[in-house]
């Protein structure tokens, strides 16, 4: 997957965001569980992977963050 100049400047800035990395975190957690109890193959752990960075931005997103974060601000 290639990203975009821009898409990869909001990438660093989220992951440099201790909210987004406190969320990631969590859903890491249930992300370890879910792959120790399913046969997950190479692909679809990559596709997991996109999906709880996805899922942090969005519960971000949805307490109003993600946006303040990805244009430079705090983000609080």
């Amino acid at each position: 997957m290639r990203l975009s100049v821009k898409q990869a400047e909001a990438a660093l800035r989220l992951r440099s965001n201790p909210d987004f990395m406190d969320i990631l975190e969590a859903l890491n957690a249930y992300r370890q569980e879910a792959i120790e109890f399913t046969l997950y193959g190479p692909g679809d752990v990559a596709n997991v992977n996109r999906g709880i960075a996805r899922g942090a931005t969005e519960v971000l997103r949805g307490l109003g963050k993600a946006e303040a974060i990805v244009k430079g601000a705090s983000g609080k």
